[in-house]
């Protein structure tokens, strides 16, 4: 498991019924998402596919490649039967969702709290 505060790009820490990925790049762009991708597919399928809360507090800036990364990780949890969620969304991310008419794609939530509920009905 990635350890915060080292030069990594993503985090993934297992919770009861849940994983959180976090997402530690400012820009979640061409030049990160490719790498960060690969990662994280090989992490998830090597914790079975659990549900996913991911947590782009660290991230203002995102392309396309970062959205398609994101849908990736959805489809990817979704035909194991998995859900997705986002948390810690800033202002400019929160936009771009809003105008690629992501917002209503993903699931959002504001903290543990509410995705252990979105998982744990």
């Amino acid at each position: 498991m990635n350890m915060p505060g080292q030069d990594y790009k993503y985090t993934l820490e297992q919770h009861d019924g849940y994983a959180t990925l976090g997402i530690h790049v400012e820009k979640l762009d061409l030049f990160d998402t490719p790498d960060i991708l690969i990662a994280v597919e090989n992490r998830i399928k090597d914790l079975d596919y659990p549900n996913c809360l991911v947590d782009l507090k660290d991230v203002f800036v995102i392309d396309s490649t970062g959205i398609g990364l994101l849908i990736a990780l959805n489809n990817l949890l979704a035909k194991k039967g998995k859900k997705m969620a986002v948390m810690g969304i800033s202002e400019r991310v929160s936009e771009i969702f809003r105008i690629t008419k992501m917002s209503t794609f993903f699931k959002t939530v504001s903290n543990g709290d509410e995705a252990n509920r979105f998982f744990n009905p």
